[in-house]
């Protein structure tokens, strides 16, 4: 069963429509035929439930149910007379009137379609999201989708995820590789969205990468953080900041650690740069 939703009808289904929502499931289905509680099973529409057909019967139908699935989803939508689909593996889907939920995984996304002899091996790849069309102030929606790259004997790897919502949308990717003498990992990522709050546009930018390298009592390791915000207001006015660190080290047997920092910053005002081994800044004004 799926947590969160609770029902008058249990099915095993295979294929099954769910009306105009763009998806179809195979598994368990939990139905819960009156979630308004008005002790009408959907509005009386219960045929139009597993049908794409539109219309007013159909909403009907949809605004008096409640979901739950454990199983297999397929998503997909038909543009232009062309059938787009891609399987979310094994999911898990709740729907309610005004929120539908998705949580998904499978190990080849476009396995069965023209792409799949090109699509990368040992990959795993992982969909979320929901929306919430209900209340005030519009939709609300975020989804996201992963992939994560496997390399034989867990020696490296990488992940990127995609997430959208409906102010923003973010790409990460992270990569890193683990020899046991040496070690290494990068992690970057950016936003581009609008703040609707201060009514900006805006892009931010972050990177963070480290090494290690050690045996025998010797290890050298070092590592950089670096952001960047840029914003834009009604007025077409540009605002700008960054800032980056450098840190790095060694270690000698015997001998002990030595540590080295070095941070910089810059925005619309200028560039400052802090001094090794002192405590001076060297400032330059635009």
């Amino acid at each position: 069963m799926t947590a969160g939703v609770s029902g008058n009808l249990y099915l095993n289904a295979a294929g099954v429509a769910l009306g105009s929502l763009p998806a179809s499931v195979s598994g368990e289905v939990v139905l819960d035929l009156d979630a308004n509680n008005d002790g009408q099973f959907v509005g009386g529409k219960l045929r139009e439930l597993f049908t794409k057909q539109p219309g007013g019967a159909l909403s009907a139908a949809m605004n008096d149910v409640a979901l739950g699935v454990n199983g297999v989803v397929e998503l997909g939508y038909n543009v232009g007379g062309i059938d787009l689909s891609l399987p979310a593996g094994s999911a898990t889907l709740v729907y309610r009137p005004g929120v539908l939920a998705l949580r998904g995984g499978h190990d080849n996304m476009f396995a069965g379609t023209p792409l799949e002899k090109w699509a990368p091996k040992n990959q795993a790849v992982e969909i979320q999201g929901y929306v919430i069309w209900s209340g005030t102030g519009g939709p609300k929606w975020n989804a996201s989708a992963s992939i994560e790259n496997r390399v034989t004997g867990a020696l490296a790897g990488g992940k990127t995820t995609f997430t959208l919502d409906g102010a923003s949308i973010t790409a990460r990717n992270e990569n890193w590789v683990d020899l046991r003498i040496a070690s290494a990992s990068v992690v970057a990522s950016a936003t581009l969205g609008y703040d609707w709050t201060n009514r900006q546009f805006f892009v931010h930018a972050d990177l963070a990468a480290s090494f290690q390298v050690g045996w025998a009592g010797f290890d050298l390791h070092g590592s950089m953080a670096a952001s960047v915000d840029m914003r834009m207001d009604s007025r077409g006015r540009v605002q700008f900041r960054g800032d980056a660190t450098l840190t790095g080290g060694v270690t000698f047997p015997l001998l002990g650690t030595k540590n080295v920092s070095v941070r910089a910053g810059v925005d619309n005002s200028g560039f400052t740069l802090d001094v090794p081994f002192t405590d001076k800044d060297i400032r330059v004004n635009f």
